[in-house]
């Protein structure tokens, strides 16, 4: 195992493509945008069961599995099972990540949401 330091995020970018698996152990994260790069990158994720992983999980299917928080030993197998059988992300995920995920599909969703803020409620008084 090699330690790299800081290292610039096209690099970092080009270690996740290059990963067999990406382990998010934490306890607890919203939306783990670190495991939507990974998946982005190919990667298939190993998860704990936050509500990040959870619902990474739902939209991704199995290329996302997802282990109970604080059980190293479901982890250690999760992983296990994912370098025995090494593996790329599902075409699925690829689109997922473009529909939802890549800058354009942001923006889309945020100009959606504030035009939809913005229109004039039609209550009556």
């Amino acid at each position: 195992m090699t330690f790299a330091g800081l290292v610039p995020n096209a690099t970092v970018a080009r270690y996740v493509a290059a990963a067999d698996v990406f382990a998010l152990p934490s306890r607890l994260e919203a939306l783990p945008t670190v495991a939507v790069e990974a998946l982005a990158c190919g990667t298939p994720v190993v998860s704990a069961d936050h509500p990040g992983g959870v619902e990474l999980h739902a939209i991704f299917g199995d290329d996302v599995a997802v282990v109970p928080r604080g059980d190293a030993t479901a982890l250690a197998d999760a992983l296990e099972r994912s370098l025995a059988r090494p593996r790329r992300t599902s075409p699925d995920t690829a689109r997922e990540i473009a529909a939802q995920f890549r800058p354009d599909a942001v923006f889309n969703q945020y100009q959606q949401l504030y035009r939809t803020a913005a229109m004039p409620s039609h209550s009556h008084a």
